[in-house]
């Protein structure tokens, strides 16, 4: 018997977004990040058990302390033959701070 639940779309999409952010801010701060917005969360599709997902990111802004991420996210179907579908768009912003959680700026 096939599954044909969806994941709960706003929690694996806000995780993966968030995950994805943290990783590619990293690549040009090495230092503490933390999320301070997730914006234009964009729900195109669902998320079927049993799916391959798959998350690309890119660097759209670096602030003075602050970089912003976008995160796209495409899922590849179990059943119905693989097709691949775009599922989620997320804009993340992370800020680089010290131990004491102060905004330092990014070391690029």
């Amino acid at each position: 018997m096939r599954s044909t639940a969806s994941v709960d779309e706003a929690k694996i999409g806000q995780k993966i977004a968030e995950i994805q952010a943290l990783c590619e801010a990293h690549k040009v701060h090495c230092g503490k990040v933390v999320t301070v917005s997730m914006d234009k969360i964009e729900f195109k599709a669902p998320v079927n058990v049993g799916d391959l997902v798959s998350c690309f990111t890119e660097i759209i802004r670096i602030g003075t302390s602050s970089i912003r991420v976008k995160v796209s996210v495409w899922a590849q179907r179990r059943f119905g033959g693989g097709d691949q579908g775009y599922v989620t768009e997320a804009q993340v912003t992370m800020v680089a701070v010290d131990e004491d959680l102060k905004p330092v700026p990014v070391n690029i």
